[in-house]
């Protein structure tokens, strides 16, 4: 099974199911990155597989020039009402966080919450992540480690399913640091933080 076969089963999947819910428990994190990126006001600021908006919404309160981009469409139609709603503006656009539809250095700030982790190949998502912040800016992630509640869960769920394709990146590597030290060092000054939500566990 290619990557874009396994994309687009990954995308429906995220559509089948009303995620917003779950994106509720998981409110502190959101919170969390946000507060550690400081947004200010006017800054340009890319969130990547952003799901239902909610590290968006958080960053256009802040004042940022938000885009949010996912491949997921019914996602984004959330997101793009639950904004509205919140009398928010925020540009939700379809992409692949493997080959994001942006210039070089558009962005002062990139941020991926439990999101960029799941794109199968880890390498271009971390270039193209790169690729789209200015020199200078600032990269935050968030993402689930290995031998949190989270890890043991995907585990589970795993055993449950055919394999992914060979060359797929596993997304629990994203919350390791030698992984993220071997994609991501040199291209950003890297601060590790743990944390752990009392709703899902270590992220």
């Amino acid at each position: 099974m290619a990557f874009e076969e396994l994309k687009h089963k990954q995308s429906t999947m995220w559509d089948s199911a009303p995620f917003e819910r779950v994106a509720e428990h998981i409110a502190d994190i959101h919170d969390d990155l946000v507060e550690r990126l400081e947004p200010l006001a006017g800054t340009q600021f890319l969130d990547v597989a952003c799901g239902t908006g909610g590290v968006s919404e958080r960053a256009a309160a802040r004042g940022a020039n938000v885009t949010g981009t996912d491949f997921a469409p019914g996602l984004l139609e959330t997101a793009r009402g639950r904004a509205a709603a919140r009398g928010l503006e925020i540009r939700y656009e379809v992409g692949d966080a493997e080959a994001l539809p942006y210039e070089d250095a558009s962005f002062d700030v990139v941020a991926s919450c439990f999101g960029v982790m799941f794109a199968p190949d880890h390498r271009a998502a971390a270039e193209e992540l790169t690729r789209v912040c200015r020199p200078g800016g600032r990269l935050g992630l968030a993402s689930w480690t290995p031998d949190g509640g989270i890890g043991d869960l995907f585990r589970l769920v795993a055993s449950f399913q055919p394999p992914p394709p060979p060359d797929a990146g596993n997304p629990l590597t994203w919350g390791t640091r030698e992984h993220v030290r071997e994609l991501l060092e040199g291209s950003f000054e890297l601060e590790f933080v743990d944390l752990e939500s009392p709703q899902l566990g270590d992220s």
